[in-house]
């Protein structure tokens, strides 16, 4: 099967705004989440400098996330005789030291527009990335702009709100199910050495995880922590599955027995014998998982410090 192509042009905007939009997609699949039209770069322009000035002022405008890591909207935007919906995402750099650090490094937006695109081509399901615009002066800022992509649940909220509701049958046959379509992503990252320190079950999106929809598909998002190694050893192989554990370990859903078969099949295309090797292995995810938990409470506690919710 073809790798899909997509064509990129730069743009330019006032008050020092310029960065990229994708144009044209080709020998994209069904899969992949890329609109079938795709705005101009005449309608690019005026667009992309609404969302410079005014985000807030965009057609059916709604806010999805507003912290201090950043901000995510959705909106519908103009493509040639139709209209697309559309995720906008900013992060925040906070910090005199990672301020500093980011006026010479490459914007997370930049790094993620990038990072999108080569997942796409080795196959993996992503938001594709429309466009990207940023500025340096007077203060760095960047907008990454994704398609929307409907009828995805994470995996978090399945573990979460929807897998309690199931039953003891349907909830082992939907986990493994889920299981099996999250060892294909790692397989496939893999064979094309990439590894992603940051794979928790927020940033999994499943479709037909129900099991009455069809097979099960895994759509990656936020992909700041993907890299691509010359050579991927055995620690970066194993990071994104204790990552992935560590952010399942507070469900009760997700069982020891659940954490052990997912093992076993995760080595089964690896060693071609998981006899004598998945105990080891999983008393070391346990270990390696909970000390991650542990320490990322103490990293973000102070964000819920003195919070008091509304009643």
């Amino acid at each position: 099967m073809a790798k899909p192509r997509f064509d990129i042009e730069p743009i330019s905007l006032a008050n020092g705004w310029s960065g990229h939009v994708l144009t044209q997609c080709h020998g994209v699949t069904p899969q992949v989440a890329a609109p079938a039209v795709l705005p101009t770069i005449e309608q690019w322009r005026p667009q992309l400098s609404l969302l410079a000035a005014d985000p807030k002022s965009l057609p059916d405008c709604t806010a999805l996330k507003y912290s201090t890591s950043g901000e995510v909207l959705r909106a519908r935007l103009e493509a040639r005789d139709s209209a697309i919906d559309v995720i906008c995402r900013q992060s925040r750099v906070h910090g005199i030291w990672r301020r500093l650090a980011s006026s010479f490094a490459p914007s997370r937006e930049r790094r993620n527009f990038a990072r999108a695109l080569q997942v796409a081509e080795i196959g993996i399901n992503t938001a594709i990335p429309l466009a990207l615009i940023e500025r340096r002066r007077p203060r760095r800022q960047a907008w990454l702009v994704t398609a929307y992509v409907p009828d995805l649940v994470d995996l978090d909220q399945v573990a979460l709100r929807f897998l309690p509701q199931l039953g003891l049958r349907r909830g082992h046959r939907v986990k493994d199910a889920i299981s099996e379509a999250v060892i294909e992503v790692l397989d496939r990252m893999e064979r094309n050495n990439l590894s992603h320190r940051d794979l928790k079950a927020s940033n999994i999106l499943l479709k037909n995880w129900d099991g009455v929809g069809g097979s099960v598909t895994v759509w990656l998002v936020d992909l700041d922590g993907l890299c691509r190694y010359r050579y991927l050893g055995a620690g970066r192989r194993w990071r994104p599955v204790m990552r992935l554990a560590a952010s399942l370990l507070s469900y009760t859903t997700v069982t020891r027995s659940d954490y052990c078969r997912f093992l076993k099949r995760y080595l089964a295309g690896r060693t071609g014998s998981t006899r004598g090797t998945w105990q080891q292995l999983y008393r070391k995810l346990a270990q390696q998982a909970g000390d991650y938990a542990r320490r990322a409470m103490r990293r973000k506690g102070h964000k819920l410090n003195g919070f008091v919710g509304n009643a």
